[in-house]
Protein backbone atom coordinates (compact mmCIF):
# COMPACT_ATOMS: atom_id res chain seq x y z
CA UNK A 1 0.00 0.00 0.00
CA UNK A 2 1.20 3.48 -0.74
CA UNK A 3 0.64 6.43 1.58
CA UNK A 4 -0.39 9.65 -0.13
CA UNK A 5 0.11 13.04 1.54
CA UNK A 6 -2.16 15.68 0.12
CA UNK A 7 -1.73 19.35 0.95
CA UNK A 8 -3.28 21.32 -1.92
CA UNK A 9 -5.37 24.39 -1.22
CA UNK A 10 -9.09 23.77 -0.78
CA UNK A 11 -11.17 24.53 -3.82
CA UNK A 12 -14.89 25.02 -4.10
CA UNK A 13 -17.18 22.17 -5.08
CA UNK A 14 -18.73 22.78 -8.44
CA UNK A 15 -22.05 21.56 -9.77
CA UNK A 16 -21.59 21.61 -13.54
CA UNK A 17 -23.70 19.23 -15.55
CA UNK A 18 -21.74 16.24 -16.84
CA UNK A 19 -22.04 14.64 -20.24
CA UNK A 20 -19.05 12.29 -20.53
CA UNK A 21 -19.14 9.37 -22.96
CA UNK A 22 -21.63 11.11 -25.23
CA UNK A 23 -20.67 8.76 -28.02
CA UNK A 24 -21.75 5.59 -26.22
CA UNK A 25 -24.52 4.15 -28.37
CA UNK A 26 -26.90 2.83 -25.71
CA UNK A 27 -27.40 2.65 -21.95
CA UNK A 28 -25.58 -0.14 -20.13
CA UNK A 29 -27.45 -2.99 -18.48
CA UNK A 30 -26.94 -2.72 -14.72
CA UNK A 31 -28.14 -5.18 -12.10
CA UNK A 32 -28.62 -4.67 -8.36
CA UNK A 33 -30.06 -2.03 -6.10
CA UNK A 34 -28.33 1.07 -4.80
CA UNK A 35 -27.70 2.15 -1.24
CA UNK A 36 -25.79 1.47 1.92
CA UNK A 37 -26.76 -1.81 3.57
CA UNK A 38 -26.18 -3.61 6.86
CA UNK A 39 -24.66 -6.97 7.71
CA UNK A 40 -21.59 -8.32 5.87
CA UNK A 41 -22.21 -5.90 2.99
CA UNK A 42 -21.31 -2.40 4.13
CA UNK A 43 -21.92 -0.49 0.87
CA UNK A 44 -23.70 -1.71 -2.26
CA UNK A 45 -23.97 1.05 -4.86
CA UNK A 46 -24.84 0.26 -8.47
CA UNK A 47 -24.77 3.90 -9.74
CA UNK A 48 -27.53 2.82 -12.12
CA UNK A 49 -29.62 6.00 -11.75
CA UNK A 50 -27.63 8.31 -9.47
CA UNK A 51 -24.46 8.60 -7.39
CA UNK A 52 -26.49 7.41 -4.39
CA UNK A 53 -24.81 8.30 -1.13
CA UNK A 54 -21.52 9.22 -2.83
CA UNK A 55 -20.41 12.85 -3.10
CA UNK A 56 -18.51 14.35 -6.06
CA UNK A 57 -15.83 16.94 -5.19
CA UNK A 58 -13.18 18.75 -7.20
CA UNK A 59 -9.76 19.89 -6.01
CA UNK A 60 -8.45 20.85 -9.47
CA UNK A 61 -10.71 22.13 -12.24
CA UNK A 62 -14.48 22.11 -12.27
CA UNK A 63 -15.39 18.76 -13.86
CA UNK A 64 -17.23 16.57 -11.32
CA UNK A 65 -18.13 12.90 -11.35
CA UNK A 66 -21.64 12.33 -12.67
CA UNK A 67 -24.08 9.54 -13.46
CA UNK A 68 -24.99 8.63 -17.03
CA UNK A 69 -25.69 5.45 -19.02
CA UNK A 70 -26.22 3.50 -15.80
CA UNK A 71 -22.83 4.15 -14.20
CA UNK A 72 -20.70 6.73 -12.42
CA UNK A 73 -18.36 8.38 -14.90
CA UNK A 74 -15.81 11.13 -15.27
CA UNK A 75 -13.82 12.67 -18.11
CA UNK A 76 -12.23 16.09 -18.50
CA UNK A 77 -12.16 15.82 -22.29
CA UNK A 78 -15.10 18.16 -22.81
CA UNK A 79 -16.51 20.99 -24.91
CA UNK A 80 -16.48 23.96 -22.54
CA UNK A 81 -17.49 26.82 -24.86
CA UNK A 82 -20.12 25.18 -27.07
CA UNK A 83 -18.11 25.37 -30.29
CA UNK A 84 -18.38 21.60 -30.83
CA UNK A 85 -14.68 21.01 -30.16
CA UNK A 86 -13.63 19.04 -27.09
CA UNK A 87 -10.36 19.70 -25.31
CA UNK A 88 -8.31 18.15 -22.52
CA UNK A 89 -8.66 19.98 -19.21
CA UNK A 90 -6.64 19.56 -16.03
CA UNK A 91 -8.69 17.91 -13.29
CA UNK A 92 -8.55 16.23 -9.93
CA UNK A 93 -12.04 14.90 -9.22
CA UNK A 94 -13.13 12.79 -6.25
CA UNK A 95 -16.10 10.47 -5.75
CA UNK A 96 -16.39 10.03 -1.99
CA UNK A 97 -18.40 7.43 -0.10
CA UNK A 98 -20.54 7.90 3.00
CA UNK A 99 -18.63 7.34 6.22
CA UNK A 100 -18.38 3.69 7.25
CA UNK A 101 -18.28 2.39 10.82
CA UNK A 102 -15.68 -0.39 11.04
CA UNK A 103 -15.66 -0.71 14.85
CA UNK A 104 -16.91 -4.30 14.65
CA UNK A 105 -15.19 -5.18 11.35
CA UNK A 106 -12.11 -7.44 11.32
CA UNK A 107 -11.44 -7.34 7.58
CA UNK A 108 -13.06 -5.78 4.51
CA UNK A 109 -12.56 -5.32 0.80
CA UNK A 110 -13.79 -3.17 -2.09
CA UNK A 111 -14.87 -4.46 -5.51
CA UNK A 112 -16.46 -2.88 -8.59
CA UNK A 113 -16.72 -3.07 -12.36
CA UNK A 114 -15.10 -0.42 -14.54
CA UNK A 115 -14.11 0.79 -17.98
CA UNK A 116 -11.00 2.95 -18.43
CA UNK A 117 -10.13 4.37 -21.85
CA UNK A 118 -7.77 6.90 -23.44
CA UNK A 119 -5.35 7.02 -20.50
CA UNK A 120 -1.60 7.35 -20.80
CA UNK A 121 -0.18 3.99 -19.75
CA UNK A 122 2.45 5.54 -17.48
CA UNK A 123 -0.24 7.52 -15.60
CA UNK A 124 -2.69 4.70 -14.85
CA UNK A 125 -1.27 3.82 -11.45
CA UNK A 126 -1.24 7.40 -10.13
CA UNK A 127 -4.21 9.02 -11.89
CA UNK A 128 -6.99 6.47 -11.34
CA UNK A 129 -6.89 5.42 -7.71
CA UNK A 130 -9.04 3.81 -5.03
CA UNK A 131 -8.26 5.45 -1.67
CA UNK A 132 -9.31 5.09 1.97
CA UNK A 133 -9.03 7.50 4.87
CA UNK A 134 -9.84 7.49 8.59
CA UNK A 135 -9.52 11.27 9.12
CA UNK A 136 -11.56 12.70 6.24
CA UNK A 137 -13.84 15.53 7.42
CA UNK A 138 -15.11 17.01 4.15
CA UNK A 139 -12.01 18.45 2.45
CA UNK A 140 -10.03 15.80 0.51
CA UNK A 141 -6.75 17.70 0.56
CA UNK A 142 -6.78 17.98 4.36
CA UNK A 143 -7.03 14.22 4.90
CA UNK A 144 -4.49 11.39 4.83
CA UNK A 145 -5.27 8.77 2.20
CA UNK A 146 -4.00 5.25 1.55
CA UNK A 147 -4.13 3.81 -1.97
CA UNK A 148 -5.45 0.27 -2.39
CA UNK A 149 -3.67 -2.07 -4.81
CA UNK A 150 -5.82 -1.27 -7.83
CA UNK A 151 -4.04 -1.89 -11.15
CA UNK A 152 -6.47 -0.80 -13.86
CA UNK A 153 -6.64 -2.47 -17.25
CA UNK A 154 -7.24 -0.12 -20.14
CA UNK A 155 -10.17 -1.11 -22.34
CA UNK A 156 -10.64 -0.86 -26.09
CA UNK A 157 -14.45 -0.55 -26.33
CA UNK A 158 -17.48 0.64 -24.34
CA UNK A 159 -19.03 -2.79 -23.87
CA UNK A 160 -16.36 -4.76 -22.02
CA UNK A 161 -16.39 -4.25 -18.26
CA UNK A 162 -13.40 -5.23 -16.14
CA UNK A 163 -13.43 -6.54 -12.57
CA UNK A 164 -11.40 -4.63 -10.01
CA UNK A 165 -10.89 -7.76 -7.96
CA UNK A 166 -11.38 -7.76 -4.20
CA UNK A 167 -9.18 -4.87 -3.05
CA UNK A 168 -8.17 -5.48 0.55
CA UNK A 169 -8.61 -2.54 2.94
CA UNK A 170 -5.54 -2.43 5.23
CA UNK A 171 -5.76 -3.70 8.79
CA UNK A 172 -5.07 -0.22 10.21
CA UNK A 173 -8.59 0.81 9.15
CA UNK A 174 -10.33 -2.01 11.00
CA UNK A 175 -12.02 -1.15 14.32
CA UNK A 176 -12.18 2.50 13.20
CA UNK A 177 -15.47 4.46 13.50
CA UNK A 178 -15.12 6.77 10.49
CA UNK A 179 -13.65 5.19 7.36
CA UNK A 180 -14.14 6.86 3.98
CA UNK A 181 -13.59 5.41 0.50
CA UNK A 182 -12.81 7.59 -2.54
CA UNK A 183 -12.26 7.16 -6.26
CA UNK A 184 -9.80 9.81 -7.42
CA UNK A 185 -9.47 10.85 -11.07
CA UNK A 186 -6.60 13.03 -12.26
CA UNK A 187 -5.86 14.50 -15.66
CA UNK A 188 -2.98 16.66 -16.84
CA UNK A 189 -2.27 16.91 -20.56
CA UNK A 190 -4.47 13.97 -21.58
CA UNK A 191 -7.93 13.27 -20.18
CA UNK A 192 -9.11 9.67 -19.91
CA UNK A 193 -12.66 8.43 -19.34
CA UNK A 194 -13.33 6.31 -16.24
CA UNK A 195 -16.66 4.56 -15.67
CA UNK A 196 -17.62 2.58 -12.55
CA UNK A 197 -20.64 0.50 -11.52
CA UNK A 198 -21.69 -2.07 -8.92
CA UNK A 199 -19.35 -0.87 -6.20
CA UNK A 200 -19.39 -3.03 -3.07
CA UNK A 201 -17.65 -2.74 0.30
CA UNK A 202 -17.96 -6.02 2.14
CA UNK A 203 -16.58 -7.75 5.20
CA UNK A 204 -14.09 -10.50 4.38
CA UNK A 205 -10.66 -11.15 2.92
CA UNK A 206 -9.61 -9.56 -0.36
CA UNK A 207 -7.56 -11.00 -3.20
CA UNK A 208 -4.36 -9.49 -1.79
CA UNK A 209 -4.92 -10.59 1.81
CA UNK A 210 -1.59 -11.09 3.58
CA UNK A 211 -3.00 -14.12 5.41
CA UNK A 212 -2.11 -16.31 2.43
CA UNK A 213 1.26 -17.98 3.15
CA UNK A 214 4.02 -16.68 0.89
CA UNK A 215 5.79 -20.00 0.52
CA UNK A 216 9.23 -20.63 -0.95
CA UNK A 217 10.77 -19.09 -4.07
CA UNK A 218 11.42 -21.71 -6.74
CA UNK A 219 13.09 -19.51 -9.40
CA UNK A 220 16.84 -19.84 -9.91
CA UNK A 221 18.88 -16.62 -10.25
CA UNK A 222 15.80 -14.52 -9.52
CA UNK A 223 17.93 -11.42 -8.87
CA UNK A 224 19.88 -11.72 -12.17
CA UNK A 225 23.20 -11.66 -10.31
CA UNK A 226 24.82 -14.62 -12.13
CA UNK A 227 25.75 -14.20 -15.81
CA UNK A 228 27.39 -16.45 -18.41
CA UNK A 229 28.20 -15.38 -21.98
CA UNK A 230 26.32 -12.08 -21.48
CA UNK A 231 23.11 -13.84 -20.44
CA UNK A 232 21.62 -14.35 -16.97
CA UNK A 233 21.78 -18.01 -15.99
CA UNK A 234 18.40 -19.71 -15.99
CA UNK A 235 16.75 -17.13 -18.25
CA UNK A 236 16.84 -18.71 -21.69
CA UNK A 237 14.11 -21.10 -22.82
CA UNK A 238 14.51 -24.07 -25.14
CA UNK A 239 11.00 -23.25 -26.38
CA UNK A 240 10.04 -20.21 -28.44
CA UNK A 241 9.06 -18.27 -25.32
CA UNK A 242 12.33 -16.30 -25.20
CA UNK A 243 12.11 -13.55 -27.82
CA UNK A 244 13.48 -10.35 -26.29
CA UNK A 245 17.03 -9.06 -26.53
CA UNK A 246 18.54 -8.97 -23.03
CA UNK A 247 21.37 -6.99 -21.45
CA UNK A 248 22.86 -6.44 -18.01
CA UNK A 249 22.18 -3.24 -16.06
CA UNK A 250 23.66 -1.88 -12.84
CA UNK A 251 20.42 0.00 -12.07
CA UNK A 252 19.18 -2.67 -9.65
CA UNK A 253 16.19 -2.96 -7.36
CA UNK A 254 18.36 -5.05 -5.02
CA UNK A 255 21.82 -6.50 -5.40
CA UNK A 256 24.29 -5.40 -8.08
CA UNK A 257 22.44 -6.07 -11.33
CA UNK A 258 19.06 -6.02 -13.02
CA UNK A 259 17.98 -7.24 -16.44
CA UNK A 260 17.30 -4.92 -19.38
CA UNK A 261 14.51 -6.32 -21.60
CA UNK A 262 14.54 -4.49 -24.89
CA UNK A 263 11.38 -3.58 -26.80
CA UNK A 264 10.21 -3.65 -30.40
CA UNK A 265 7.81 -1.06 -31.84
CA UNK A 266 5.82 -3.57 -33.87
CA UNK A 267 6.18 -6.86 -31.97
CA UNK A 268 5.52 -8.03 -28.44
CA UNK A 269 8.75 -9.28 -26.87
CA UNK A 270 9.07 -11.79 -24.03
CA UNK A 271 11.48 -12.43 -21.21
CA UNK A 272 11.37 -16.14 -20.41
CA UNK A 273 12.86 -18.44 -17.81
CA UNK A 274 14.21 -21.88 -18.50
CA UNK A 275 11.73 -24.76 -18.31
CA UNK A 276 10.34 -25.87 -14.93
CA UNK A 277 8.19 -28.91 -14.24
CA UNK A 278 5.80 -27.91 -11.46
CA UNK A 279 3.72 -29.93 -9.06
CA UNK A 280 0.02 -29.21 -8.73
CA UNK A 281 -0.55 -26.27 -6.42
CA UNK A 282 -1.00 -22.50 -6.09
CA UNK A 283 1.74 -20.13 -7.23
CA UNK A 284 2.41 -16.40 -6.97
CA UNK A 285 4.66 -14.59 -9.44
CA UNK A 286 6.28 -11.31 -8.39
CA UNK A 287 8.73 -9.10 -10.26
CA UNK A 288 9.89 -5.50 -10.04
CA UNK A 289 9.87 -3.44 -13.24
CA UNK A 290 11.10 0.04 -14.17
CA UNK A 291 10.35 1.68 -17.52
CA UNK A 292 7.51 3.76 -18.90
CA UNK A 293 4.65 1.71 -20.33
CA UNK A 294 3.10 -1.63 -19.46
CA UNK A 295 4.11 -5.26 -18.91
CA UNK A 296 2.15 -8.49 -18.64
CA UNK A 297 3.25 -11.47 -16.50
CA UNK A 298 2.38 -15.07 -17.27
CA UNK A 299 3.57 -18.58 -18.05
CA UNK A 300 3.58 -21.06 -20.93
CA UNK A 301 2.09 -24.55 -21.11
CA UNK A 302 4.55 -27.03 -22.65
CA UNK A 303 3.41 -30.28 -24.24
CA UNK A 304 5.03 -33.71 -24.20
CA UNK A 305 6.87 -32.82 -27.40
CA UNK A 306 8.69 -30.01 -25.59
CA UNK A 307 6.84 -27.31 -27.52
CA UNK A 308 4.43 -24.66 -26.28
CA UNK A 309 0.85 -25.76 -26.89
CA UNK A 310 -0.51 -24.34 -30.15
CA UNK A 311 -3.81 -23.37 -28.51
CA UNK A 312 -3.94 -21.55 -25.18
CA UNK A 313 -0.23 -22.09 -24.75
CA UNK A 314 0.30 -18.70 -23.07
CA UNK A 315 -1.48 -17.90 -19.81
CA UNK A 316 -1.31 -14.22 -18.87
CA UNK A 317 -2.36 -11.97 -16.03
CA UNK A 318 -3.49 -8.38 -16.47
CA UNK A 319 -1.38 -5.60 -17.98
CA UNK A 320 0.34 -3.55 -15.27
CA UNK A 321 1.38 0.08 -15.81
CA UNK A 322 5.02 0.90 -15.01
CA UNK A 323 6.94 4.16 -14.76
CA UNK A 324 10.36 5.38 -15.86
CA UNK A 325 11.62 6.51 -12.46
CA UNK A 326 10.21 4.06 -9.93
CA UNK A 327 10.28 0.29 -9.45
CA UNK A 328 6.76 -1.17 -9.74
CA UNK A 329 5.91 -4.57 -8.29
CA UNK A 330 4.02 -6.72 -10.79
CA UNK A 331 2.20 -9.78 -9.46
CA UNK A 332 0.22 -12.68 -10.89
CA UNK A 333 -1.27 -15.66 -9.04
CA UNK A 334 -2.34 -18.92 -10.65
CA UNK A 335 -3.22 -22.50 -9.77
CA UNK A 336 -2.18 -25.75 -11.45
CA UNK A 337 -4.43 -28.79 -11.06
CA UNK A 338 -1.82 -31.26 -12.28
CA UNK A 339 1.91 -31.60 -12.86
CA UNK A 340 2.78 -29.11 -15.62
CA UNK A 341 5.89 -28.06 -17.53
CA UNK A 342 6.15 -24.27 -17.95
CA UNK A 343 8.26 -21.23 -18.72
CA UNK A 344 7.72 -18.13 -16.60
CA UNK A 345 7.40 -15.09 -18.87
CA UNK A 346 6.98 -11.32 -18.91
CA UNK A 347 5.61 -9.68 -22.05
CA UNK A 348 7.08 -6.30 -23.03
CA UNK A 349 4.31 -5.01 -25.35
CA UNK A 350 4.66 -3.31 -28.70
CA UNK A 351 3.35 0.20 -29.32
CA UNK A 352 -0.44 0.46 -29.50
CA UNK A 353 -3.27 2.91 -28.94
CA UNK A 354 -2.78 2.45 -25.18
CA UNK A 355 0.97 2.33 -24.73
CA UNK A 356 4.29 3.11 -26.33
CA UNK A 357 6.90 0.38 -26.57
CA UNK A 358 9.83 0.94 -24.23
CA UNK A 359 12.79 -0.92 -22.78
CA UNK A 360 12.16 -2.31 -19.28
CA UNK A 361 14.42 -3.08 -16.34
CA UNK A 362 13.42 -6.23 -14.43
CA UNK A 363 14.70 -7.44 -11.05
CA UNK A 364 13.78 -9.80 -8.22
CA UNK A 365 11.62 -12.11 -10.37
CA UNK A 366 10.27 -14.72 -7.94
CA UNK A 367 7.65 -17.47 -7.98
CA UNK A 368 6.54 -18.68 -4.56
CA UNK A 369 4.36 -21.58 -3.47
CA UNK A 370 3.28 -23.10 -0.19
CA UNK A 371 1.71 -26.28 -1.56
CA UNK A 372 3.41 -26.87 -4.92
CA UNK A 373 7.04 -26.94 -6.01
CA UNK A 374 9.45 -28.09 -8.68
CA UNK A 375 9.65 -31.72 -9.76
CA UNK A 376 13.33 -32.60 -9.71
CA UNK A 377 14.93 -33.33 -13.06
CA UNK A 378 14.10 -36.86 -14.13
CA UNK A 379 11.45 -37.17 -11.47
CA UNK A 380 7.76 -37.77 -11.99
CA UNK A 381 4.70 -38.04 -9.87
CA UNK A 382 4.49 -41.66 -8.58
CA UNK A 383 2.12 -43.77 -10.60
CA UNK A 384 -0.88 -45.33 -8.91
CA UNK A 385 -1.46 -49.10 -9.27
CA UNK A 386 -3.69 -49.83 -12.22
CA UNK A 387 -7.14 -51.23 -11.39
CA UNK A 388 -7.05 -55.02 -11.57
CA UNK A 389 -3.25 -55.19 -11.39
CA UNK A 390 -1.67 -57.93 -9.19
CA UNK A 391 -0.22 -56.58 -5.94
CA UNK A 392 0.73 -60.10 -4.75
CA UNK A 393 0.87 -63.41 -6.66
CA UNK A 394 2.01 -66.54 -4.80
CA UNK A 395 1.38 -70.12 -6.08
CA UNK A 396 3.07 -71.93 -3.10
CA UNK A 397 4.44 -74.36 -5.75
CA UNK A 398 7.91 -74.37 -4.14
CA UNK A 399 7.21 -73.60 -0.53
CA UNK A 400 5.72 -70.76 1.50
CA UNK A 401 7.18 -68.05 -0.69
CA UNK A 402 7.02 -64.62 0.96
CA UNK A 403 4.54 -65.77 3.56
CA UNK A 404 5.63 -66.34 7.20
CA UNK A 405 4.44 -69.16 9.41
Amino acid sequence: MKKIALSLATLAVCSLSFTACEDVPAPYEVNGESGTTTGSTIINESFSQSLGGFTPLNTVGDIPWGCSYGCAQITSFVDTDGDGQKENLAAESWLISPKMNFTSVDSAYVSFEYILRYANANEIKDNYQVLVSKDYTGIPTNASWTALSFNATQGSDWDTWYESGKLQIPAEFMKQPNVTLALRYKADKKAATWEVKNLIVKQGKGDDSTDVPAGKNIIANSGFETWTNNLPEGWKSTTTASSAELAQSTDAHTGSYSLLVKCNESQNKRLSSKEYTLKAGSYKMSLFVKGEGQVRPGYTLIGEDGKILSQNGYMYGEYTATTANEWTEVTYSFKLDAQTKVNFVMMNPKSSDHAKASDKLVDDFTVTTADGGVVEEGGTTPEKPQPGGDLLNETFAKGQGKFTI
